[in-house]
């Protein structure tokens, strides 16, 4: 006859079966203690005491004094290069590209400019309206 199927697995009376949990000696990294413990920033690193302290105008301030020294150093290469366009003739615009005009044509051009207002005499002449009725009528 077949066996109750209701009955939970045993673990065997063999040698090391008694205690499953003992069969294993793997761990992972992370059960390591130096993983369970936070780390937290330095000093100079935006801590929120930093953050707190410096006040909008100083973050602006400083952005302001960065954008000032990449522009300063972007300058004099600038400025060697429109001399260098002005000794040589060529144009000091900052397009290098010729710009192509546009210009306006008409697609339709071989139609007559008022065919929209004969389109509508014809309508109106093949297809009377039940108002252009009345009015011939009145």
């Amino acid at each position: 006859m077949a066996t109750n199927a209701f009955q939970p697995a045993a673990g065997g009376a063999a040698r090391g079966e008694a205690n499953l949990s003992g069969m294993s000696k793997q761990y992972a990294a992370r059960d390591m203690p130096a993983n369970k413990t936070l780390k937290y920033r330095e000093k100079g690193q935006h801590t929120q005491e930093e953050l707190r302290l410096k006040d909008r105008d100083g973050l602006r301030r400083e952005l302001e004094e960065r954008e000032r020294n990449i522009r300063d150093k972007q300058q004099p290469q600038r400025s060697s290069s429109d001399t260098k366009r002005i000794t040589s003739g060529g144009t000091t615009s900052s397009r290098s590209k010729p710009s192509i005009t546009h210009t306006e044509t008409n697609i339709d051009a071989d139609d007559p400019l008022d065919e929209s207002s004969s389109d509508e005499e014809t309508t109106s002449s093949r297809h009377p309206s039940k108002f252009s009725k009345n009015t011939q009528q009145n």
